[in-house]
């Protein structure tokens, strides 16, 4: 939940990839060398859609086995110059060397509470909603730097009177007023 999809796919756009050239898949999901050979297969066509390139976004790359991973390593070396691969992965250190030595990395960190809680109040801006005194920073807090689950947060308390919604904010999150200011405290 801190935007390493996302940001992959800003960078399939800043390749200007068309929507058809661009291929999504969940590792998790497919794990074998049957499922890198067919990306080798895809990846050898050109691309279509006009576009001068395409692109593989490998989400949870982490999963792949170790022969998956190595049938991808000879794809990396010997496929096609137009073509690109995003892994995405919480666990780097479960691919294989050889693969995070060509890969160029991008770290992705949890947002500090500040700007999450300033994404918050764009959002209800956005939305023309008003959001309730110190609920950005409750929804922050709980959120643990994630983007996502802020908006979900968010969305789930945005009908909300602005008065309630931190009483809301605590509901789906099974926390007490309480027991936050006082963990607070003692952080």
């Amino acid at each position: 939940g801190c935007g390493k999809t996302t940001l992959a796919r800003i960078c399939v756009r800043m390749l200007k990839c068309g929507e058809g050239d661009f291929q999504e898949v969940n590792a998790a999901n497919a794990t074998g060398v049957d499922f890198i050979r067919k990306i080798d297969d895809q990846a050898r066509a050109k691309p279509l859609f006009g576009s001068k390139c395409r692109v593989w976004l490998l989400d949870e790359a982490h999963q792949l086995s170790k022969a998956a991973q190595n049938a991808f390593l000879k794809l990396l070396e010997d496929g096609p110059p137009n073509v690109y691969f995003m892994l995405a992965t919480t666990n780097a250190s479960k691919l294989i060397a050889t693969i995070r030595n060509r890969c160029s990395l991008l770290g992705v960190k949890p947002l500090r509470e500040d700007a999450l809680v300033a994404l918050l109040e764009e959002v209800a801006e956005a939305e023309e909603f008003e959001l309730g005194e110190d609920v950005g920073e409750r929804i922050a807090t709980a959120s643990n730097g994630s983007p996502r689950q802020a908006l979900v947060l968010l969305h789930q308390i945005k009908d909300k009177d602005p008065d309630d919604q931190y009483d809301a904010v605590e509901t789906v999150t099974g926390t007490e007023r309480g027991a936050i200011e006082l963990a607070q405290l003692l952080f």
